[in-house]
Formats: structure tokens, C-alpha cells, sequence
């Protein structure tokens, strides 16, 4: 700038408009637009941006950029909150730049202005709201309407425009000529091009060629799922197809611009943290703002409500796949030289009597951190609850509160304990007999180590509480889900997590599988090196772990991988401390002192020691307190759980006397824990007929359940009548009477409602002395009141199943399920909430049926109930993993009778009978099962044996694939079908293999002449087989293994039905027969049966993955079942799945299985150095997983 353009330098107070811009390029464009330049002033220490002062006409103003490599709306936010603190007197700000159009509305060299619209303030915050019902969008942040003053002068300039045209062409003008180097770029030059101006043929071959290339591979992925209902165009995609990203003919919409005319557009502009690369993006943000958006940027929602501001921009690119940055320094000079033309039509009398920005400064960035807390909050929650949706944190309070004050002490100061905590990488192992207080101490640890450590700081705290009656949700990956859940609340959520789960969030937390685990495991190790310098992982009760071994493995290998600091308890017999080898130890014993601290404070509840009993003495009372205390903390022999029994016992003693001689009977030894539980049980049958029988009927419920039960589940169970119709709420028994008339053998958990046993050793104790209970009331029979005493443990459990069963058949049957299935979440999600024992009656009246051996006129009554059966197969069946998702309800297999449901349940009494009132034992249900596939993929081969002997069901029938497929997310299934069937449709067409492509899409619905000629053509005339190979090699490179494995490990998950809950695996179809089915659990009995049909293919595939049951059953590693398919004639031992990855023996080397690679390698001919589609033979896949006995196999097999 020359000299004459300078003026002196003013102060901080004489600046009233701030000038925002993001890049450098668009602050050199807002330079270039001053009239004059003022000399520097000094910034606050706290201000970290750089200005640039000058002067527009009359107007003082101030340009601010964010720093190199800083984008989106949090950085826009900090740097406007600077700006304001420095200059004082700043009034309002233009936020002037570059963005992406919305065609053919707005064209490339246009400047668009926000102002409001519709319901619309000029500028969302697209990626901070929330889709509603019908994909529209609700705006959750976004700037406050612009300032009136601008949007006044705005009407007046807009008035200017329309009479006399715009002036931005000589504010261009001028700009070159004051500054010449800024010609080059940005000034229009004819080297600018408009794609949406280029004709339909295509200046380029290649790019012909891979359009043609991506359009038959959208074509392909259409066709597959077209039948499924899943490619159903949406709005976004209708207006994708309108308004293409690729380059396209100059009839579309719009007008088109001449060089030197930008054309003005005033309206919405979207605002978010990400570049937009994707037309369908885009456009559907567009259909979601009603068609009203006109550009799409990365700063303007972060200035906040508070900040009075105009968004002007220029449009460099459509926000789509051909983004460029070749139009960009000519849109930010045209967004300045507007900014400049605005500016001279505002007043300066009516900018100085506008509110300084100053004294809205401390509540914009109030707001502006509430709303980044709130968003990163949500954000964060998200993935939490994705993660597991179990929360340790209410059951470490209860304990907690629970804990007598001061106990525990004595293990907090040891030195074992002391060292662990002072060393990092230090492996604590503590063992202790049942009922010792182990879970009590270790939240004594928890409670320790986070006031040690509070959140704040650089040290991570995080436990389990493992629990016998929650196998399904503590599996390994589900433990390394929680210790991510709690690491990550205060802290950082690595990009790396974040990734993960928008890859992989359609897959509910149910359904993580052991595939998973090796992820999860890096993720952790990413949160854990990212936010902490330490970690403590706290795990109580081991021996309650269903998959123990599997879970000290994966810890271990944490710590040898984070330096973690690892605290674990167990009983003494599981024999875990084999697999902490260097570990410190101590055993855990219920110490004396605080024993005797839950004595004294129990016993001051006790009646003989309250005030009101004058008749015994103070020190008589005195004397007793203490002869208690000795002779419990003797009888209890370290053993916690004890004295909570011992002092049940004494509180009901009415006189000294009884209370001594209930001192001197107290048991000690090995026989302590029956002899307390008897004594609970006599106290029980001590009780009131009524108060005893429904004793009799919670322990019995809770004993034999199939899984834990809420109090309301529990309350409707012990309320319904037998063979009545309807529910009365009147005969549900309170949650404080089950509680009280079971004399402390049950608690209610607090978060979760369950009602459960006490302790692990109540549920011990009952399942071992389940005759107990027949002492108890003879109330429990479906006939009437009484039912015949048991003679034994075995015959009292029978009984106890047959009186669930009936409870179970009378809830399914109830008149109100007589109107069928429900048709929509919102009623399915009704009769759940009002009758809520409705999903467990649903998916275990046949367990406790067939445990029951039992055989009722009212079960049948219910299988030949289409309605009812049908409505109880959608409460058994319908995936509510996917609860919330639109449609859950319905993913059930409709057609489900009760002939199926008996075949489900291997009924063979029902099944039989059903056949003999003429129900078909061939039919198929929704999904295409027959009764023969449900009861061979369960197991159930006398069921299967009554089918078979009717001569009347198709053994070779397959099940509908097709359904399955529905099951899955959209992103599962495009991640199949590019991966393996993409794959495939790229090397036939290298191969050349036009006509087999031809007639598989013309079978589908394509016109097969169209597309054959459409193949040939790209085959005749352009040599795409050198790209193929660069695909081939991208996606299989050795380079890119972690790629592969995770690609692997995916698949892994895919062909093992993604599944590990109990009712996932009901909903698992595979497009099998009932033999592969059989094969894939190894169910030998039932494959015998079917294999004596003299129509059976054995070696017949499954839809989905193209294995045989002999692939299937080496994959699972079921030796028997092998041997007993290589025996069959036509089946092959080396036929591999339809991606070419297994045969039978690769599939058994890669997971390990030693005596099923033996098995196939001992055939004479078998392909043991068979390359799958990665170039893999066995020997390599046994290697790669480490499993070295396979190894040695294949390498003596040479």
C-alpha cells in the first residue's frame, strides 16, 4: 500500500466493524477491499489472533483470520471472542468468504448473503440438530437473525442492484489495478470453468469410461437389494438424480452466469464442522431446510446467538465429489468486494449508536462453551451407550452406602496393597471363600483409588462388578466396552474411538461379538495412552465370570501393552492365580474388627436391647452385646456373609434364654452355609400359609428362571391365575412383600429393578437343595392348590419348571393377545409396557415345558391359535437390539404357527400331536423355515425324527436368505456387496465375462441387452484391466494388513450371525437346510436322522455364504460331524465358500481347530495348499493366527 494510502494509527476504541475471515486467501481479498491501511496496535497477551486495521469509506474496521489449519465453527468462535475483547467498540461483524452452492439455485462466482427465511435465521448449524420422524430437521444451533441495520441496508443495496447493477465488477476492477500480482487469481480468467456448463460428452475418456464403470456397480448393488426393499430412491436421492455432482449438461435448472456478472442470492446458508464432499449430503441437508438452502461453510454457527453478524459468500464449488480450489481466490474477491459495496451503504451515525459487542462478550462464550460441552456431551453419551449400556456406577454406591463406615481398613493400609498402588504395571490377585466380603472390599478399593485420583486428574479408575446372572452382558468385549464407557466420561474420546463407532454404530451393543474384541482392546489402548498417565482397572469376582480364562487373558495382554495397574478377586478354587503368574497376594478374610463394627451396629435394632425393655438391666444388656459379638465373630471363622444370617436369626429371639441358646447351636466349619440357610428356610415355613406360599413361589421363580426377572415381571408372575383369560392388578403381591416373606434371601437391585438372590451362595444353596422348598406349602400346583410333596431334589425341580410352564402358556394365552402380532412399535412397545412378563413367557414357556415334561391340554390350545402363536413369535423373536430403530417390531417371521413354535421349543409330545390333527409338518414360516429346520439348527433330533417319519417334508428345502439380509444395516450390506460381489463383477468384466453379467441383472429385472451392450462396449474399446488390478492390489495390498484384518474379522462377525444373545440367534437365516443347520451347531443326533433320508444333498450350500455343512462344521470345529460328512457320498472336502476365501481346511486351520484339520488332511487328495482370494493357503492362515499345532500338520503333510 503507498503511503498516501496510510493514515496514523488509532486506538483500539475508534474500530466498530470486525471482518472475519477463515482462510489467508480470503484475508488477502478483504485487504485488497480497503481504502486505507492504519498502523498496527499491541494485542492483549490472552488474544492469540493477528489483525489487520484499515478503513472502508467511513468505517473503521478491524480483519481477523483464523491460523493455518484451523477450521469449523469452535475455532471461528474463539477467534471472535478475542477480537471483541480487544476491540471494545466493535458494533457488528461480517464473517466474508468462500463456500459451497446448492445447484442449480446458486452457480460458481455467485455470492450468496444470509438473511432470514421461512422459519429460518440465515444461517443452521446442520450438524448439530436431530432428524425427527419423516427425516426432517430440527435445528438445535445456528446464529440469531443479522443485525437490523445491515439487513436494512441490505434492502437498499438489493434496490440498487435491481436499478442500476452491482458495483462488485468495479471494486474488482480496482482491486487489480491497486494490486497487480492479484490478477492471476483473482480476477476472472477464462481458465475458470463451470462443470455444470460442459456438454454431455466428456472432455476425457477415463472419465467417461469410470462413469460408465461406477454406474454398472450402483446398477449391480440395486439389483441385489431392489428385491429387499432396500435401494427405495429417497427425496435426497430424487434430487441427486436432478441436480448431478458429475459433470452434466447445461440443461439443468438454473441460470447460468456470464463472465464478469455474479449474480447475488440472498437467503440460508448451512454452517458445520466438516467439509461437504458429497452431493447426497448435500442435497438431502437441502431437502431437510425445505428446499430453502443455498450454500454450505464451515465457521458462521460457531459466532453464536449473542454476536450481531452478516455471512457473505462466495461459491468456490457444489459441495460435491469435484470440489476443487480452482474458483476459490476469485469467489473470496467477489465475497469482499460485496462486503465492501454493503459496508458503504451503512450509516456511520446508525453503527455508532449500536451496542458495543463488548458487553456481550462473557455471555457469548458462556454459551459458546455450554454448547460445545453440550454437543461433545451428547456426542459422547452416543457412544457410550453404544458401547455397553451397563453402568457399574449405581451398584459401586450401593455398596458403598451399604459399608459399614471404617471396615476394610486394614486391607488399605497392608503393604501388598501399598506397593501395588506405588508401582506401575502391578497386578493385584486376591482370593477368598464365598461370603467373606470380597465384592465389599473392593469397592472399599474403588472408593479409595477415586479419592486418590479424582477425575480431574491424569489417573484413570475403572471396574466390574462380574455377576453370575448377567453372563450375557460381561462377556470380553463387553468388559473392554465398560472400561472404555467409564474411561472416556470426563475425558477425551479418541478419534480413533469416534471412527469406530460411526463405522460401526448400526450394530447394537448386543450384538458386539468376540470379533470385536481385538478392536475394542485398541481402542482402550488408544483412550488410555491418549487421557491418562496411569490406569487402575478394578474386577471383582472372577469365578462368577462366565468367560473367565478368555477375560484374565485379554487384561493381561492390556497391561503388558498400557503398563495398567490390575486389582481382581476371586474364589480360591477356580485356580486363576495359574494365570497371574507375578502377581501380589492377599488373601481376603473378614477381619475381626469389622466384624465387629456390622455387629454393634445390627444389634442396636435388636428388641431385647431397645430402650423400652426395662425389665433387663443396662449392664445385663451390656454383657449380652458383648457375649454376641465374641461368639458370632468366632462362629463366623472370617467368613462376612455369615453374620448377617446369624444376627437374622437372633433378632426374632423373644427371650434371653432362647437368644443364648441360639448363640451356643451357631455352626462353624464347612457346614456353616447349610446350616444358616436351613435355619432361613425354617424361618420361612414359620411364616403364615399365605406369607409361606408366595415364599415358596419367589424362590422357586428365582431358582429356575432362564434369566433374571424385574419385581414387575416377578409381580405379574406370582398375580396370574392359572387358566384364567384376563390379569387382575388387585392379585399382584407388593415388591415389599416378596422382599419381606423371603426373610433376606432376595434384594432388589436399584437401577435395574431385578429382583434377585442375595448372594451367589443363595442361589448355590438352592439349586443344591431344591427339596427344601417342598416343605415350604403345597401351592403350587396348575390343578389346584396343592400339588404332591417331592421325593427329591430332581423331581421338585420338574415340578417347579411345570408350575413356570403354566404361568408362562396362561400370560401368552390371555384374550387380549387374541388380535394377533402387533403392526406398528408404537402399539408392540403398548403391550410390552402393560403386559410386561410378556417377552420372558414368550421365549421360555417351551424351555420350562419340555424341562417339565409336560404335556396340557392348554398348551395345545395355544399352538393351534394362529393369533396367539403368531403374537408370541413377535415377542420372542422381534430384534429389540434395534429398539428405537423404526420398524423393529416387525423383524419377526410372520407365518410362524404353533407346529413351528413346537419344533422350536423340541416339543416332541406337541409336535406329534399338532401332525395328528392334521397341521403340515413341510410349512413355512416367514423366513421360509420349515419345522424341520427350527428343530435341526436347536438340536432337537426326536422332534426331528417325528418329522421325518411322516414322509412328508423336503429335506434338501433351504430357508429364505432374503429376510436376512433385511435384518441388516444398509452399511453391512454395502460393505458385502463391494467387498466380495463388487469384487467379483470387476474381474468378470476384466475376464471379460460380459454375457454371464448380462444374464444375471436381466434375470433380476435390467434389461440385459441394454447392459450387455453397455459392457462390451467399455470391453471393446477401453483397456480397463490395468486399473482393475490397481484396485485389486489397493484393497488386498500386504501393505494395508490392518485393513485386512479388520475386513476379516468383519466377516468373522457376518457368518457367525453377528450374534451372541440368546434371542439374536432366532432371527439367524442363512438361505441353509436343516443338515447345515445341524452342522453349524453339531448336533450329531439330529444329523443322523437326516441323513438316513435317501433324497438328502449333503454337500447342498447355504445362500448367503456358499458353504456346505462339511465347511460349515470345520469352521466351528465340530470333529465328529466331520468325519461323519466325509463318510457321505457326493460330498466334497475341498469345496470352498463363494468369495473364494475357505475351503473346509483353510476355514479349520484359521480358527486353530487341530483335530478337524487332522480329520480332512487324512482324506486321500485333499488340497491342502488351496490359494483363497487373498493368495492365503492354510498353512499361511494357521500361521497368521498363531495356531502352531495346524501348522506342524500342514507342514508334515509338505
Amino acid at each position: 500500500m503507498t503511503s498516501q494510502d496510510m493514515q496514523p494509527t488509532l486506538t483500539h476504541n475508534d474500530y466498530t466493524v470486525g471482518w472475519l475471515c477463515a482462510l489467508s486467501k480470503e484475508q488477502t481479498a478483504a485487504t485488497a477491499m480497503l481504502d486505507c491501511r492504519h498502523g498496527d496496535v499491541p494485542n492483549p497477551t490472552k488474544d492469540g489472533n493477528t489483525y489487520t486495521l484499515g478503513s472502508v469509506g467511513k468505517h473503521n474496521v478491524v480483519i481477523a483470520c483464523l491460523g493455518k489449519g484451523r477450521y469449523g465453527t469452535n475455532p471461528a468462535a474463539t477467534m471472535a471472542t478475542w477480537l471483541i475483547g480487544t476491540f471494545p467498540s466493535v458494533k457488528f461483524g461480517l464473517l466474508v468468504g468462500i463456500g459451497g452452492g446448492i445447484p442449480p439455485k446458486v452457480r460458481l462466482g455467485d455470492v450468496v448473503v444470509s438473511v432470514p427465511v421461512a422459519q429460518y435465521p440465515g444461517v443452521v448449524q446442520w450438524d448439530f440438530g436431530k432428524a425427527e420422524d419423516g427425516g426432517h430437521f430440527k435445528r438445535i444451533g445456528a446464529l440469531n437473525n443479522p443485525p437490523t441495520a445491515l439487513l436494512t441496508a441490505l434492502g437498499k443495496l438489493e434496490t440498487e442492484h435491481e436499478m442500476k447493477g452491482s458495483n462488485i465488477l468495479y471494486h474488482l476492477n480496482e482491486m487489480e489495478t491497486r494490486w497487480s500480482n492479484m490478477a492471476s487469481k483473482y480476477v476472472w480468467s477464462d481458465s475458470l470453468e463451470d462443470p455444470l456448463n460442459v456438454p454431455t460428452s466428456f472432455d476425457h475418456a477415463e472419465r467417461r469410461w469410470w462413469a460408465i464403470l461406477l454406474w454398472l456397480w450402483k446398477a449391480l448393488l440395486e439389483t441385489v437389494m431392489l428385491p429387499f426393499g432396500i435401494f427405495a430412491p429417497s427425496r435426497a436421492d430424487r434430487q441427486s438424480d436432478r441436480t448431478p455432482s458429475t459433470p452434466c449438461n447445461p440443461s439443468v435448472g438454473g441460470k447460468q452466469n456470464k463472465p464478469h456478472e455474479p449474480h447475488i442470492h440472498h437467503g440460508l446458508i448451512a454452517s458445520g464442522n466438516r467439509v461437504i464432499k458429497d452431493a447426497n449430503l448435500r442435497d438431502t441437508l437441502n431437502a431437510n431446510l425445505d428446499d430453502h438452502l443455498l450454500c454450505i461453510e464451515m465457521e458462521a454457527a460457531g459466532l453464536m446467538n449473542d454476536f450481531p453478524c452478516i455471512v457473505i459468500r462466495g461459491i468456490c464449488d457444489y459441495a460435491d465429489s469435484h470440489k476443487t480450489k480452482l474458483w476459490q481466490e476469485y469467489a473470496a474477491a467477489v465475497a469482499a468486494a460485496f462486503a465492501k459495496e454493503l459496508l458503504l451503504v451503512v450509516p456511520v451515525q446508525e453503527v455508532e449508536v449500536m451496542a458495543n459487542l463488548k458487553r456481550a462478550e462473557a455471555q457469548v462464550d458462556e454459551i459458546h462453551q455450554h454448547m460445545k460441552a453440550s454437543l461433545l456431551c451428547k456426542e459422547r453419551k452416543a457412544i457410550m451407550d453404544w458401547l455397553t449400556p451397563v453402568d457399574y456406577t449405581p451398584q459401586q454406591r450401593g455398596l458403598s452406602r451399604s459399608r459399614q463406615a471404617g471396615t476394610c481398613q486394614w486391607f488399605l493400609e497392608s503393604p501388598e496393597f501399598n506397593r501395588w498402588l506405588k508401582h506401575s504395571g502391578e497386578t493385584m490377585f486376591c482370593e477368598g471363600f464365598p461370603g467373606v466380603g470380597k465384592t465389599f472390599l473392593t469397592s472399599a478399593v474403588v472408593d479409595y483409588l477415586q479419592k486418590l485420583h479424582p477425575r480431574s486428574q491424569d489417573i484413570g479408575v475403572a471396574f466390574i462388578y462380574c455377576d453370575f446372572a448377567k453372563r450375557d452382558q460381561q462377556r470380553p468385549v463387553d468388559i473392554l466396552g465398560s472400561l472404555i464407557k467409564q474411561l472416556i466420561q470426563q475425558h477425551r474420546v479418541p478419534d480413533k474411538l469416534q471412527d469406530f463407532y460411526e463405522e460401526n454404530k448400526e450394530t447394537p451393543a448386543s450384538l458386539h461379538s468376540c470379533h470385536d474384541r481385538d478392536d475394542f482392546l485398541e481402542l482402550l489402548q488408544q483412550v488410555i495412552f491418549i487421557n491418562y498417565a496411569g490406569v487402575f482397572l478394578v474386577i471383582d469376582a472372577l469365578d462368577e465370570s462366565h468367560h473367565a480364562p478368555d477375560l484374565i487373558q485379554t487384561i493381561l495382554a492390556l497391561q503388558k501393552k498400557t503398563g495398567a495397574n490390575i486389582f481382581a478377586t476371586s474364589r480360591p478354587e477356580q485356580g486363576f492365580k495359574k494365570q497371574f503368574p507375578i502377581s501380589l497376594s492377599l488373601e481376603i478374610r473378614a477381619n475381626g474388627e469389622d466384624v465387629r463394627k456390622y455387629i454393634r451396629e445390627r444389634i442396636v435394632s435388636f428388641d431385647l436391647f431397645s430402650d423400652a425393655n426395662q425389665e433387663s438391666s443396662g449392664e445385663r444388656k451390656k454383657e449380652l452385646k458383648a457375649k454376641i459379638e465374641e461368639r458370632i465373630i468366632e462362629a463366623v471363622d472370617g467368613i462376612f456373609l455369615l453374620a448377617r444370617f446369624h444376627l437374622d436369626s437372633l433378632a426374632e429371639k423373644t427371650t434371653l434364654n432362647h437368644l443364648f441358646n441360639e448363640l451356643r447351636a451357631l455352626c462353624k466349619g464347612p457346614h456353616a452355609y447349610d446350616h444358616a440357610y436351613g435355619k432361613t428356610i425354617k424361618r420361612i415355613r414359620n411364616q403364615g400359609t399365605d406369607r409361606r406360599d408366595l415364599a415358596k413361589r419367589v424362590l422357586s421363580l428365582l431358582t429356575c428362571a432362564m434369566r433374571p426377572l424385574t419385581t414387575e415381571q416377578l409381580r405379574h408372575a406370582l398375580g396370574i391365575v392359572v387358566g384364567s383369560s384376563v390379569l387382575d392388578e388387585d392379585d399382584f403381591p407388593s415388591t415389599n412383600m416378596i422382599v419381606s416373606v423371603c426373610r433376606g434371601l432376595v434384594t432388589v437391585e436399584e437401577k435395574s429393578g431385578v429382583l434377585r438372590f442375595l448372594h451367589y451362595t443363595t442361589l448355590e444353596y438352592m439349586q443344591t437343595n431344591l427339596g427344601c422348598l417342598s416343605s415350604l406349602g403345597d401351592s403350587m400346583s396348575s390343578e389346584g392348590p396343592t400339588i404332591a410333596p417331592a421325593e427329591s431334589n430332581s423331581r421338585t425341580r420338574i415340578e417347579i419348571h411345570r408350575f413356570i410352564a403354566m404361568i408362562c402358556i396362561t400370560y401368552i394365552s390371555l384374550n387380549v393377545f387374541d388380535a394377533g402380532p402387533c403392526g406398528t412399535d408404537d402399539k408392540f412397545e403398548e403391550r410390552l409396557a402393560s403386559y410386561c412378563l410378556y417377552p420372558y413367557a414368550s421365549e421360555c414357556w417351551g424351555h420350562h415345558t419340555r424341562e417339565a415334561l409336560a404335556s396340557d391340554r392348554g398348551i395345545l390350545r395355544f399352538l393351534e391359535s394362529d393369533e396367539k402363536a403368531t403374537a408370541a413369535s413377535q415377542a420372542m423373536m422381534a430384534m429389540k437390539q434395534y429398539q428405537g430403530r423404526p420398524g423393529y417390531s416387525q423383524k419377526y417371521p410372520g407365518g410362524m404357527t404353533g407346529i413351528h413354535l413346537a419344533a422350536y421349543f423340541g416339543l416332541e409330545d406337541a409336535v406329534r400331536k399338532l401332525i395328528e390333527r392334521g397341521h403340515n409338518p413341510d410349512l413355512r414360516d416367514g423366513y421360509g423355515r420349515t419345522p424341520l429346520i427350527l428343530a435341526a439348527d436347536k438340536g432337537h433330533d426326536a422332534v426331528a425324527k417325528v418329522l421325518l417319519e411322516t414322509g412328508r417334508v423336503d429335506v434338501n428345502h433351504r430357508d429364505d436368505a432374503g429376510r436376512f439380509w433385511n435384518t441388516w444395516s444398509q452399511q453391512t450390506l454395502d460393505w458385502i456387496f463391494s467387498y466380495y460381489t463388487g469384487r467379483r463383477l470387476l474381474e468378470r468384466i476384466a475376464q471379460g465375462n460380459y454375457d454371464e453379467i448380462a444374464t444375471f441383472l436381466a434375470k433380476c429385472g435390467y434389461d440385459g441387452n441394454r447392459v450387455n451392450d453397455l459392457i462390451r462396449s467399455l470391453g471393446e474399446t477401453h483397456d480397463i484391466l490395468g486399473k482393475l488390478e490397481k484396485i485389486y492390489h489397493w484393497q488386498h495390498s500386504s501393505s494395508d494388513l490392518n485393513l485386512e484384518n479388520r475386513a476379516a474379522r468383519k466377516f468373522d462377525r457376518l457368518i457367525d450371525g453377528q450374534n451372541t444373545s440368546q434371542r439374536g440367534s432366532d432371527d439367524d437365516v442363512c438361505g441353509a437346510t436343516a443338515l447345515w443347520y445341524a452342522a453349524r451347531k453339531g448336533h450329531e443326533a439330529t444329523i443322523l436322522n437326516i441323513l438316513t433320508e435317501q433324497t438328502i444333498e449333503p454337500d447342498r450350500k447355504d445362500l448367503m455364504y456358499g458353504s456346505t455343512p462339511l465347511w460349515i462344521a470345520s469352521r466351528n470345529g465340530h470333529e465328529r460331524i466331520v468325519k461323519l460328512l466325509l463318510k457321505q457320498k457326493g460330498v466334497s472336502p475341498d469345496c470352498p465358500d463363494s468369495c473364494g476365501r475357505h475351503t473346509p481346511l483353510s476355514a479349520a486351520a484359521s480358527k486353530g481347530h487341530e483335530s478337524v484339520a487332522s480329520s480332512l488332511l487324512a482324506i486321500d487328495g485333499v488340497d491342502s495348499d488351496f490359494i483363497d482370494h487373498l493368495g492365503r493357503t492354510p498353512l499361511m492362515r494357521a500361521a497368521a493366527h498363531g495356531h502352531t499345532a495346524v501348522v506342524e500338520q500342514l507342514l508334515a503333510r509338505g
